[in-house]
């Protein structure tokens, strides 16, 4: 691996940038041809044939920067080799839906691989009060699995409105390398890496014209969220941790509310969870007459506020942070569903 000062400006910040842009302008001249085209419906209410090759931008770059720091045996490069299986079954999906007991099989084979090659687990969950130091036993394996696979679909199912899930990866990134920026050069990199090419991909998906909008696709949203879910059990557990277990649950807490609510809402109506619908809270505030600005605007908002109030709480609150963090997220649902 080539020791990070050396690789200066260029490779962590004007590489991703060059990488992304060019990754998805020739994916965006393929994407016709491969069926990697978004057409609206009636759930999907945009305009226009989308192409569906922001993740295609996102992995090449991530690839490329750790090929470049022959990293691939790092316990990073690792996550991102196991990440490639479900970033391919995500382009499959994209092109024509595959059965959700398919995804689902490979998400599960995905997350046992890098526990089997790297031996990363979810051991400790933070000292709660009358509970004390809480350690997951044998139980560690069969969460970290359920956490991935929850956390990789929660990023999939909140990518229903331009910039949301993308802008929700780029805080949660963000709120992380804020918080061990320095313990390890490496994951800096890869850190800024993904933060740069999440900034170029939301200058495409945030165009007005649709000719040159570009959407993440499944490969990318479920990517992301199983990255995400590795880095921080990679930055919070271990001998030495670089965040408390329970601040990375802040990270990402509006994908998990809204996964909470959707499955609760499909729950209650007695219909398969994994059917894609309109109940998701991004498309409940669209609904209820909020223009998909300022829907993308609150939801972003409360993402970065939900991290800085962890971090704050983290920081006085210890553990205990995450009881109000339960506190929230069932006081939103129940306004949501008023």
């Amino acid at each position: 691996m080539l020791p990070l000062e050396t690789a200066g400006l260029f490779q962590l910040i004007a590489l991703p940038l060059v990488s992304t842009v060019l990754a998805i302008v020739i994916a965006k001249k393929g994407a016709r041809p491969l069926g990697l085209i978004d057409s609206p419906d009636a759930r999907k209410q945009h305009h226009g044939e989308i192409p569906l090759v922001g993740g295609i931008g996102l992995m090449f770059t991530l690839c490329l920067m750790i090929t470049l720091q022959n990293a691939w045996g790092s316990d990073l490069g690792v996550i991102a080799l196991w990440c490639v299986p479900i970033f391919i079954v995500g382009l499959m999906d994209d092109r024509s839906v595959l059965p959700w007991a398919w995804r689902l099989t490979v998400q599960i084979t995905a997350a046992l691989g890098v526990i089997a090659t790297t031996g990363l687990t979810i051991e400790f969950v933070g000292n709660y009060p009358i509970l004390g130091a809480v350690f997951l036993g044998p139980l560690a394996i069969p969460l970290t699995v359920f956490a991935i696979t929850g956390l990789s679909n929660a990023f999939n199912m909140i990518d229903g409105v331009d910039g949301l899930c993308s802008g929700i990866a780029l805080i949660a990134l963000a709120g992380l390398w804020l918080h061990i920026r320095g313990a390890d050069p490496f994951f800096d990199a890869v850190l800024i890496t993904l933060i740069i090419a999440l900034l170029v991909f939301m200058a495409f998906n945030l165009q007005s014209n649709p000719k040159h909008k570009i959407f993440l696709g499944d490969a990318g949203s479920v990517s992301l969220g199983f990255l995400i879910g590795w880095f921080m059990i990679k930055s919070s557990q271990g001998s030495a941790p670089m965040i408390d277990p329970q601040f990375a649950v802040w990270l990402v807490a509006l994908p998990l509310m809204d996964q909470i609510y959707v499955v609760i809402k499909r729950s209650s109506q007695k219909t398969n969870i994994f059917r894609p619908d309109r109940s998701h809270l991004h498309y409940t505030l669209a609904d209820k007459g909020m223009a998909k600005g300022k829907v993308l605007m609150t939801l972003l908002s409360m993402a970065s506020g939900l991290v800085i109030i962890g971090s704050v709480l983290d920081r006085t609150l210890g553990q205990a942070s995450v009881l109000i963090l339960l506190g929230f997220t069932a006081a939103v649902i129940a306004f949501v569903r008023r």
